[in-house]
């Protein structure tokens, strides 16, 4: 997780320190500095985020384009343990044929599991790809909130 001035401006899963400073530096010109124990409000939010719906205002949704930012709105909206499918959302933005558009948004989602992308599945409720590592991960993701993703 990077943060600044008090807000967490990107987050992601996967372990590689250098590869997620070098796309923080890239994509919000930040220049990350490793920080082990992060504000209590960045903790806090963290933490709400991943109990439950609603994007937190510790995150940075201002510098996304609109289109993504509603699309990571209504995605933050989901409750632990439940999926909606891409058209879901599509629906709740006002955008009902954007489905495709909604997982090209979710696909470059710069918070995630904070914004919980894991939780928007295919329509048939298929898994679908998860960029924070690949379906699998979004499946053990799933069941560790207890839904019941289908095989």
């Amino acid at each position: 997780m990077a943060y600044a001035d008090g807000v967490i401006v990107q987050s992601a899963l996967d372990g590689d320190i250098e590869g997620f400073g070098a796309a923080v530096a890239r994509e919000t010109g930040t220049v990350p500095i490793w920080d082990e124990t992060p504000p209590a409000a960045i903790r806090d939010a963290v933490l709400e985020s991943l109990r439950g719906p609603g994007a937190s205002a510790a995150l940075d949704l201002a510098r996304l384009r609109p289109f993504q930012r509603r699309v990571l709105e209504a995605t933050a909206r989901i409750p632990a343990g439940e999926v909606r499918a891409y058209g879901w959302v599509a629906r709740e933005i006002g955008a009902p044929g954007a489905a495709r558009a909604v997982g090209t948004a979710l696909a470059r989602n710069p918070f995630a599991p904070l914004i919980p992308c894991h939780r928007v599945v295919r329509a048939d409720g298929g898994m679908g790809e998860y960029s924070s590592g690949g379906p699998a991960v979004k499946r053990r993701l799933l069941e560790r909130e207890g839904a019941r993703p289908q095989p």
